[in-house]
C-alpha cells in the first residue's frame, strides 16, 4: 500500500509536510513530550506550544522534558481535550494507551481547545485514544479560523477511519489530505491536512533541538 510509511517519522512525513515559520503547536496526547520536541526540530523558532496529557505520571515526565524550552514557550495541561470544559474518567491500565472510560479510577478535567487557547495555532496533532471526534468538535473554531496542519489518529475507533476524515473535510475546504500508516501492526494510522495557501517555509529537516535530552527523548520515541 503506497500509504504504509513504516520508515517516515509519524505526525511529520517529509514527502508532504509543511511548517509555519514562528508556529503556534497543539499537542494533544502528548504522552512524554517527545512530539513537541520533534516539531521543534522542523520549527527551531517556534512561537509555543501547548501541550495536553491527562495522565499524572506522564504529565510530571512531560514537564521535566519540556523543561528545556524557555517557560514562555511552553503551556502543559493536564486534562484531556473535549467537546465541553469539565470533567471525565481515565482508565490508566496500559501506559501510553489510556482513556476515557465511565468505569475509569482517575478523574481528570476536559477542556475545550476553542476556550484554552487565545491565540491562532498553526499545527494540531491529536493522539488521544478514540476521543479525537469530540476534541475536533470542541477545537472548531481554531480549525475553521486557522487553518492549521492537521495530523489526526483514525484507528482507536472502528468509525474513525471513516468519520474523522469526513468530519475533517467538511470543516477544511481547500486543503490537502493525506492518510499514512505507520506501523506494519493496525497501530498509527495518521490522516493529516495540510492547507493548500500554506507556503514551503525554509526550515531545514535536520535542525535538531540543542539538547541530548531532547535527542535522545525524540530518537527512542519517534522512531
Amino acid at each position: 500500500m503506497s500509504a504504509f510509511c513504516a520508515g517516515e517519522r509519524q505526525y511529520f512525513d517529509p514527502s508532504f509536510m509543511l511548517y509555519k515559520s514562528n508556529g503556534v503547536f497543539v499537542d494533544c496526547g502528548a504522552l512524554n513530550g517527545a512530539t513537541t520536541l520533534e516539531y521543534s526540530r522542523h520549527v527551531p523558532d517556534f512561537k509555543c506550544a501547548y501541550v495536553y496529557e491527562p495522565m499524572p505520571q506522564m504529565y510530571e515526565i512531560c514537564v521535566k522534558n519540556l523543561a528545556v524550552f524557555d517557560s514562555s514557550r511552553i503551556v502543559v495541561r493536564k486534562a484531556a481535550v473535549s467537546d465541553c470544559n469539565g470533567k471525565t474518567y481515565f482508565d490508566p491500565f496500559i501506559e501510553g494507551s489510556s482513556h476515557i472510560s465511565e468505569a475509569g479510577s482517575i478523574e481528570v478535567p476536559t477542556i475545550r481547545l476553542d476556550d484554552d487557547i487565545l491565540e491562532s495555532v498553526d499545527f494540531i496533532k491529536m493522539d488521544i485514544e478514540g476521543a479525537e471526534q469530540v476534541a475536533i468538535d470542541g477545537a472548531q473554531k481554531h480549525i475553521r479560523e486557522d487553518r492549521p496542519v492537521l495530523a489526526i489518529s483514525v484507528y482507536h475507533l472502528p468509525a474513525d477511519l471513516r468519520l474523522i476524515p469526513l468530519m475533517l473535510i467538511r470543516m477544511c475546504p481547500n486543503y490537502k489530505f493525506y492518510l499514512r500508516h505507520h506501523m506494519p501492526n493496525t497501530n498509527e494510522t495518521i490522516f493529516y491536512g495540510i492547507p493548500c495557501e500554506l507556503d514551503k517555509q525554509v526550515i531545514s529537516s535536520n535542525s535538531v533541538c540543542r539538547t541530548e535530552l531532547s535527542d535522545l527523548l525524540v530518537d527512542e520515541y519517534m522512531k
